[in-house]
């Protein structure tokens, strides 16, 4: 069937394009599709960035509600005793939501907007590594390594992205994927970091007798 796209028509066979065709005269967009020498003209439909918008209503907030409800409904049927950390914990991230919410309004609004969008890069780095180094405290320079580890993924993850051109650099696309690269960093790192400390602590005297071995 052709397909029409932002400026031709295409002659698809099957499901690959075989031809092009001359394009027709215009038909409106809410048109049916009619068949026309066995074959059928329909509009396609481009999706973009900025005709993608997400509204959450009252039946979303209900949906997201009932997930918690049931956690604490587990919790006290097991008698897990988790009821108001669970609560806790989704108050604070609806808040923090909301509060990032505002903070993203602001930075995509402003006329520096690629540039902040930058900074809040590297203060998120910034804040995957303190909270990497509240989570294992006794390690020392532990924050070399974490800011090593999430600052080059983050690096690496960007430079694809856009290097390649699957996203255009902008602002909330700057946003999102080093976000979504932090975030899946930090549980790794606070993981790693726990584990390590862990080791250490059940087998002290392993380590000891590996260190007068001369290994380091």
């Amino acid at each position: 069937h052709p397909v029409r796209g932002p400026s031709r028509w295409l002659i698809a066979g099957g499901h690959e394009p075989v031809a092009c065709a001359a394009e027709p005269q215009p038909i409106e967009e809410s048109a049916t599709p009619r068949p026309c020498g066995g074959l059928c003209y329909l509009p396609a439909v481009i999706v973009g960035a900025e005709s993608q918008a997400v509204q959450v209503g009252w039946p979303e907030m209900v949906a997201a509600l009932s997930l918690v409800a049931l956690a604490v409904g587990i919790s006290l049927w097991r008698g897990l005793e988790l009821e108001r950390p669970l609560i806790e914990a989704s108050v604070r991230a609806a808040v923090q939501l909301v509060l990032v919410g505002l903070l993203f309004t602001v930075i995509f609004d402003a006329e520096g907007a690629l540039a902040l969008a930058w900074l809040w890069v590297v203060i998120m780095i910034a804040i995957a590594v303190v909270v990497v180094r509240r989570r294992a405290p006794s390690i020392p320079g532990l924050w070399k390594a974490v800011l090593v580890s999430v600052a080059g993924s983050t690096g690496v993850s960007l430079a694809l992205v856009f290097g390649l051109g699957v996203f255009e650099h902008e602002p909330v696309a700057v946003v999102v994927i080093a976000g979504i690269t932090v975030g899946n960093v930090l549980p790794a790192a606070v993981l790693a970091a726990q584990q390590l400390v862990r080791h250490f602590a059940d087998d002290h005297g392993q380590v000891e007798a590996m260190l007068a071995l001369g290994l380091n």
